[in-house]
């Protein structure tokens, strides 16, 4: 690479840089106007009522699969580990 091509790269990206700053600049402005309106129109809107929890007992499952089966070591090690 020659050295005009890397300040030509260098400038380049400067001036990128640049344009990046002034357009968050002008987001930031608009993002505190969106934030203020937000947070007017929730001051506004009274709070949620609370979500009541659902007493109801959950069902047990019991699946059983090839019950007529020898029992082998694994079946004992995980009957084991599921009792538990």
């Amino acid at each position: 690479m020659k050295i005009r091509d890397v300040f030509l790269t260098l400038v380049a990206f400067i001036l990128m840089m640049v344009i990046i700053s002034a357009c968050s600049g002008e987001k930031k402005e608009e993002m505190s106007e969106v934030e203020a309106q937000v947070k007017e129109e929730l001051s506004e809107t009274p709070a949620a009522e609370p979500i009541n929890h659902n007493p109801e007992p959950k069902q047990k499952i019991n699946l059983k699969f090839a019950q007529n089966r020898q029992r082998n070591s694994l079946d004992k090690v995980m009957q084991k580990l599921i009792n538990n």
